[in-house]
């Protein structure tokens, strides 16, 4: 961006320097007042629309810059473009790569009538279905995050939920087996203690009957020691019949856990309860008509056709064969500098721009007049 305020180029030829209030971009020079009002009623730029000196210093110095410079020598002036490359280059671009190329042209010849032509509006068109294309990505991106952002939270809440159930689902078969636990253990030892109280009765019956069996013996006639031993043979063959009757009944019970075999490689068998997957859309924001644009279409047809009668040609100079031992082959010396242009009155310049406005066609106007014919054929 410009800072310093210029002074009138117009008036500076005369040695007279006067603050600009004007830029004509057209005629990149900067105006004073008078010369302003000049430009504006002249009849050959009465068409301009000179930018105020406010907004000219706004402007960024890349607008500002006019030259070209060769990509490859970048001290060297771009004169020349390659239609065949579609490439600017310098004199020695020329000279060393593009002197055998068919359309070598001057840019002055292949960027006239250039601003007059349906491209810059074709490309200005296309540039902002490009951008609001963009925008249409933009705004798609900023609702994928927006999505992203809820999709996680709610699948977050989602695994925990599962969590939960399966802790649930393993509480419930933990109580479960707990209840077969206390279940089997309860009935069980209820039956080992009925067991043992009747164990410990019948013991109880076979210490009293010995215990009177001794005392009558010591104490007893020999008719009640008969009696007595009746009762006591009685007695052994009940509880032997008893004991008999007992040996299926009485067993040793033991309590064991038999894990299926799923549960017993549960972190093996369950490696995971879920997956993640990414679900990837195509959109129809991309459904743009990118037609190729060729190098060609930028130059008018008028310089092209003197290019090929050699009306207008970078090849000036005579020709040199150079011959070696190897072979021969055509060198064009470098090109003079273009001559100075010629300073032509207002009347003439006037005259001169009708001509070129009449006679610069574009090829890129000519391929869609072409379009147009085939879809009214279509029709």
């Amino acid at each position: 961006m410009t800072t310093v305020a210029p002074h009138c180029d117009p008036c500076k030829t005369n040695d007279d320097e006067r603050e600009a209030v004007s830029w004509c971009s057209v005629c990149q020079e900067c105006l004073c007042e008078d010369c302003d009002n000049t430009h504006r009623k002249l009849g050959i730029t009465k068409n301009h629309k000179p930018l105020p000196i406010e907004e000219y210093l706004k402007l960024p110095a890349s607008i500002l810059t006019h030259e070209i410079f060769c990509s490859k020598h970048m001290k060297n002036k771009a004169e020349f473009f390659c239609t065949t490359h579609g490439t600017t280059h310098c004199h020695i671009c020329y000279r060393d790569v593009h002197n055998h190329c068919k359309q070598v042209l001057r840019m002055d010849d292949a960027s006239r009538g250039l601003k007059s032509s349906p491209v810059i509006s074709s490309a200005t068109d296309k540039i902002k279905e490009v951008t609001d294309c963009i925008d249409k990505l933009i705004e798609n991106r900023v609702k994928n995050i927006i999505d992203l952002d809820e999709k996680r939270d709610k699948l977050e809440n989602d695994i925990k939920k599962l969590r939960l159930d399966m802790e649930n689902h393993l509480d419930t078969i933990e109580n479960n087996l707990l209840s077969q636990l206390n279940e089997a253990y309860s009935y069980h030892r209820d039956a080992i203690k009925t067991q043992e109280i009747e164990f410990s009765e019948t013991k109880e019956k076979l210490s009293n009957m010995l215990h009177e069996t001794e005392q009558k013996k010591e104490i007893s006639p020999e008719t009640q020691m008969f009696l007595q031993l009746q009762s006591v043979h009685e007695m052994l063959l009940q509880t032997d019949r008893y004991l008999q009757g007992l040996k299926d009944k009485v067993k040793f019970i033991k309590l064991d856990l038999i894990i299926e075999k799923n549960a017993r490689s549960f972190s093996e068998f369950i490696k995971q309860i879920g997956q993640i997957k990414v679900i990837a859309s195509t959109m129809d924001i991309f459904n743009l008509d990118r037609k190729p644009v060729r190098a060609y279409t930028l130059v008018s047809r008028s310089s092209i056709e003197k290019q090929k009668s050699g009306g207008v040609s970078p090849r000036t100079g005579k020709l040199k064969v150079m011959s070696t031992p190897e072979r021969s082959r055509t060198v064009y010396p470098p090109p003079p500098p273009p001559p100075a242009p010629k300073k032509l009155s207002a009347e003439q310049q006037y005259q001169n721009d009708i001509i070129m406005s009449e006679t610069s066609s574009f090829a890129l106007v000519e391929d869609l007049l072409c379009s147009d014919e085939d879809e009214l054929n279509d029709v």
